[in-house]
């Protein structure tokens, strides 16, 4: 209710209809009277004064809903920007998440890791309490990431379903192929994760990324297989889901 109510006092035909309203008003109970003298004035007061009355009452009722407006944004500003304040350490969560599935694969690639359940790492789940409460206070400013995020979630779990297969399905033929493929996969997905820090650290005052850096493609401690035509390729591709689990 208050929402509507705050779209149709935000609306430019309610700003216009005050307006003209404000206008003849001032006009016909104000300017003219007063111009004819007081006693005019005075006796157009006295007629008009259920009316006046209601006017001073809408002018109160507008005065009170915009400060509850005002202190609702303030008090939602607070809640998101408590929210935002731990996000850099949910997004270092996922981060060190990444890199161990990409380290974990190489070494399945390369026959140094069992194909085990056991050796699949855990996913953040306190990472992603941290990232629904900041999606659940976040404002339109913070659109952008916020479809990142919902992206990033969803393909995460995507990830530990297929680790969970690539890890116990003993009849998946070759197992160190497609643990090879996931390595880029993952990097991506990393990419599009580290690129979120300078928004979430106040670094820049908004998030327009539609596409990847490929210059954080290069992860400490893990390896890096793809080539730079293939980095090009992948730097030049808009962000979506597909991108990171195809």
């Amino acid at each position: 209710m208050f929402s509507t109510i705050d779209r149709v006092l935000q609306a430019k035909s309610f700003h216009i209809l005050i307006s003209v309203f404000v206008i003849l008003y001032l006009w016909f109970m104000i300017l003219s009277p007063i111009s004819n003298g007081w006693q005019s004035a005075l006796t157009v007061w006295k007629t008009w004064q259920t009316l006046n009355a209601s006017v001073i009452a809408f002018i109160s009722t507008l005065i009170i809903f915009q400060s509850t407006r005002i202190t609702q944004q303030l008090i939602a500003m607070q809640k998101r920007n408590a929210a935002k304040a731990f996000m850099p350490i949910a997004l270092a969560e996922l981060c060190d998440y990444m890199k161990s599935l990409i380290q974990l694969s190489e070494n399945l690639y390369h026959g140094n890791e069992v194909f085990e359940l056991k050796v699949k790492p855990k996913i953040p789940e306190q990472s992603f309490k941290r990232i629904e409460k900041y999606i659940e206070e976040s404002v339109p400013q913070d659109q952008k990431l916020v479809e990142h995020l919902i992206i990033v979630i969803n393909c995460i779990q995507v990830f530990d379903s297929r680790l969970t297969t690539l890890l116990t399905d003993k009849h998946l033929v070759d197992k160190q192929k497609r643990a090879s493929y996931q390595i880029n996969q993952f990097i991506l997905l990393h990419a599009l994760v580290s690129g979120m820090f300078d928004y979430i650290r106040n670094n820049v005052s908004s998030y327009n990324i539609d596409k990847l850096d490929k210059n954080r493609f290069d992860i400490k401690d893990c390896p890096l297989y793809m080539t730079d035509i293939e980095m090009e390729e992948y730097a030049n591709k808009e962000i979506n889901f597909e991108l990171f689990v195809k």
